[in-house]
């Protein structure tokens, strides 16, 4: 029988200019610490992402979350994933401040957490093949990207699943693992009650496929999913 494989990544920032910052305790008290909670007490890992210079505003507003953060990793309950230390649109940015933007935040990852990061989130999810360089030169093995904006020109238009891709430059070799609007924005409704959980399962039961397949049930913001005690 084959096997339909879910994944997630969980993406925080701070720094949206529609966020006050008074909001900010609250925000990691309502959205961030519950969903760390959950890959601790339940069985469910996934991956999460944070620019590091909104690492930088919670450590200073709630260094517990940090270490919590760091434990949780290191259990292997989560796996953090980088993206870079100012959250900008890198194909709107020169290719010189995009390099120094991905390598402090990939340097900064490494040395809070004391892992090695090969997994990057594209900014805002937002890609041009211009980037495809950057990312192997930085020896970043994965990306996160967007299909179903990708689908004007993929790699492989006719492709409907969400298996992992390919792209080579300069024989050297960049995996895609695949986020979509569509799907993580089933996953908001479901959890804002608009869908039922029978519905929701149906959605991801619809998915599946004569051979193994993969699924991205979530690649999104975490300040949506408000927590009130």
């Amino acid at each position: 029988m084959s096997k339909l494989y879910l994944y997630s990544i969980f993406h925080g920032n701070l720094n949206y200019s529609s966020i006050p910052q008074e909001s900010y305790q609250e925000i990691i008290d309502k959205c961030y610490w519950p969903i760390l909670d959950a890959v601790n007490n339940f069985k469910f890992k996934t991956g999460i992402e944070f620019p590091t210079n909104t690492l930088d505003k919670i450590k200073n507003i709630d260094p517990l979350f940090i270490e919590e953060l760091k434990k949780t990793i290191h259990k292997k309950k989560c796996e953090i994933i980088c993206s870079s230390k100012e959250q900008v649109v890198f194909p709107l940015v020169p290719e010189d401040i995009n390099k120094i933007n991905l390598q402090k935040g990939r340097d900064e990852i490494q040395k809070r957490f004391r892992i090695k990061c090969e997994t990057a989130f594209i900014n805002e999810q937002i890609f041009s093949s211009g980037l495809i360089p950057l990312y192997i030169t930085e020896n970043f093995k994965n990306i996160i990207l967007i299909r179903d904006w990708l689908l004007n020109f993929s790699l492989d238009p006719k492709k409907k699943d969400f298996t992992p891709a390919q792209i080579f430059y300069k024989n050297k070799r960049l995996n895609i693992i695949w986020n979509s609007y569509f799907t993580y924005k089933q996953f908001q409704k479901y959890i804002a009650g608009k869908i039922s959980k029978l519905d929701y399962i149906k959605f991801i039961n619809s998915h599946k496929q004569k051979n193994d397949s993969c699924l991205p049930l979530y690649g999104s913001d975490m300040e949506i999913f408000v927590t009130n005690p």
